[in-house]
Order: C-alpha cells, then sequence, then structure tokens
C-alpha cells in the first residue's frame, strides 16, 4: 500500500507567519508565551486542507486537538491513553467538527515507550507522527507513504528543525478524514462537471478524456457512515475513475474506466436533498445515464461516459458542503 502524502510546515502562533499561504500546517491549541494559535491564524492556514490542531500543554487536557504532543515540557506516554480515549469520544460525537482521528507526536526514541503505554490500556489504532530530524524529505516521504506500523500507524514526519519553523510530512488520507463524520478533498471537475475525489494518487479518468481537472474547485467534504436527517446514503467512490455515483444502481451505471463502476472499496456517503444546509452548495444532479453526480446549472457543458451530455431528470436537488 502506497499512501498519498503531502509536505508541512509547524510552528507556533509566534512564527506562523513564516509558513507560506497554501503549504499544509501545524499549529498548537495550547501553550503559553507566544506558542497557542488564534483563530485567525487558523483561519490564514486552511489550505491545501485545515491546519492540525496539536494539544501542547503539560496536562494533556485538550481533548479537541488533533495531536498531543509528547515530549519534555508537554504531555508524557502515561498520560496518552487518557488523552486519546477523551479525545476519541469527542471525535466520535463531532464535538468539534473537522477533528482527526486522534494521534500522538512525539520523538522516534520516544514512540516506544508511549505505544507500550497505550497496549498496556488495551489502545490501539493511534496515529504516530514522528519527529527524527535530519533524515532527509525522501526518506520522511518514504516513511509516511508505507503506511507500516500496525496497530500504531505512521501519519506524519517531522525531518527538519528550522529557525522559525519545522518541515513535516503527513498522510493525505489522515488529513483528510475528520469528524462528523466527513472526508475532505472531494473536486469538481471543470472538463466533465462530475464529482471526483482528488487526492489520490491518480486524478482517475475523465469522460472527457485524459485525467479530471480539478484546479479550479472548491474543497468539498462528504459525509459519509449513517445518514443523517434529510441526506440519502449510499452514494459511493469509484476506484477506477474516482467519481462519485449512486451504489445501488452500479450494476447499470457507467464508468469512463470501461464497464461499471466499482464501489468495492468506498464508504458509504451522504448527500444533503431538498431543505439544503446554510453554506452548502445546491443543483448537484445525479445523472440518470451514468449514475454519477455532477454540477447541474453546466449540464449543457458536461460530458457523460454513457454518451454525449449528463441527463438530471428526475434527481433531487443535491447539495454539497465547501469550503
Amino acid at each position: 500500500m502506497t499512501v498519498v502524502t503531502v509536505l508541512a510546515q509547524d510552528a507556533t502562533h509566534t512564527n506562523q507567519s513564516h509558513i507560506p499561504a497554501g503549504t499544509q500546517a501545524a499549529g498548537y491549541d495550547t501553550g503559553s508565551g507566544g506558542i497557542a494559535w488564534s483563530s485567525s491564524d487558523y483561519a490564514a492556514h486552511d489550505k491545501p486542507f485545515p491546519a492540525i490542531h496539536i494539544d501542547q500543554d503539560a496536562g494533556a487536557s485538550d481533548y479537541l486537538s488533533d495531536i498531543l504532543d509528547v515530549e519534555s515540557g508537554a504531555a508524557t506516554p502515561a498520560e496518552c491513553a487518557r488523552w486519546v480515549a477523551n479525545a476519541r469520544a469527542n471525535y466520535n460525537s463531532a464535538v468539534r467538527r473537522g477533528q482527526r482521528w486522534p494521534g500522538i507526536y512525539c520523538s522516534q526514541s520516544t514512540a516506544g515507550s508511549v505505544q507500550s503505554a497505550l497496549g498496556s490500556a488495551g489502545i490501539s489504532n493511534v496515529p504516530f507522527w514522528i519527529a527524527e530530524w535530519g533524515i532527509g524529505e525522501a526518506q520522511a516521504q518514504s516513511n509516511v507513504a508505507d503506511g507500516s506500523g500496525g496497530g500504531y500507524p505512521t501519519i506524519g514526519w517531522q525531518y527538519q528543525n528550522g529557525t522559525y519553523v519545522d518541515y513535516d510530512v503527513f498522510s493525505v488520507p489522515w488529513l483528510t478524514t475528520v469528524s462528523g463524520p466527513a472526508q475532505l478533498g472531494w473536486n469538481w471537475c471543470d472538463k466533465c462537471q462530475g464529482m471526483f475525489y482528488g487526492w489520490n494518487a491518480s486524478q482517475g479518468v475523465c469522460p472527457d478524456g485524459g485525467a479530471h481537472g480539478g484546479s479550479k474547485s472548491y474543497d468539498y467534504s462528504m459525509t459519509y457512515g449513517t445518514a443523517p436527517s434529510g441526506y440519502q446514503g449510499s452514494w459511493h467512490w469509484c476506484g477506477k475513475c474516482q467519481g462519485l455515483f449512486y451504489g445501488p444502481q452500479q450494476s447499470s451505471s457507467v464508468c469512463p474506466a470501461g464497464g461499471r463502476h466499482d464501489g468495492s472499496g468506498s464508504y458509504s456517503y451522504a448527500v444533503a436533498h431538498g431543505t439544503i444546509p446554510s453554506g452548502d452548495q445546491a443543483r448537484w444532479n445525479w445523472c440518470r445515464k451514468c449514475h454519477g453526480m455532477f454540477y447541474g446549472p453546466n449540464d449543457s457543458n458536461s460530458r457523460c461516459p454513457a454518451g454525449s451530455t449528463h441527463n438530471g431528470t428526475g434527481s433531487y436537488d443535491y447539495g454539497m458542503t465547501h469550503r
């Protein structure tokens, strides 16, 4: 398995202005003396995905953060099990929408003792962000892309300490799967007008030819799991073309990569329809020909893998969350 990765930088509140715009960022929810980020800091660093939230306080008390910092002056290995259990409860209840599956930051030399403490408490499936300066960007990317770690998967690697920022590599699947539960990283294709997942190694297959084009898209997020009231569930990601299609109609669907769509590796996604939540983009449609999702107002410029343009006759008016 090869995990898609993204380069990132982390910094304190005092130094966060040194993180270039558009670079994945990580900041601190806790800490004194210019460490903790303000809401405006987080707002300034929301691309390509919202900044990672780190709990840096010595009491390991912020259960809404994504990561617990375990090092001198911050949390200890003995505090990790309590923090992970409480942070998971908040994640599962979506207390802070957008929280990632809670993980641990620590040095390579400390990881063993942290994992031992978690194992003694019966806690596994805990993501780890490892600090090991000097190994270089390429090796750090390889370490995260490997996707290994068993019950304690590596989702981040800090490979260099700088004057103002530290340099990291992160797993895109971990960054984009957030509480709600929802998955970030979905894009509108300006060629075929369809919805596709834009953060896999492949940009998929577009019925207009070549790969999908998401450079002009919002960053959309998809709710998954049990469909909330007012949402239609059973929408699936196609592992062949990367597009979104209606799962119950897979046997009669048409995939631009050939044959039928393949949703075997997909979450069950849910899409709002009827009364669209405030802030969502309305007028997304189901295509009765290919069973994919496309942006209705642009139907005349769309391309359907079943031929000609998409056809939204009979479709609900769907809404898509975006930022």
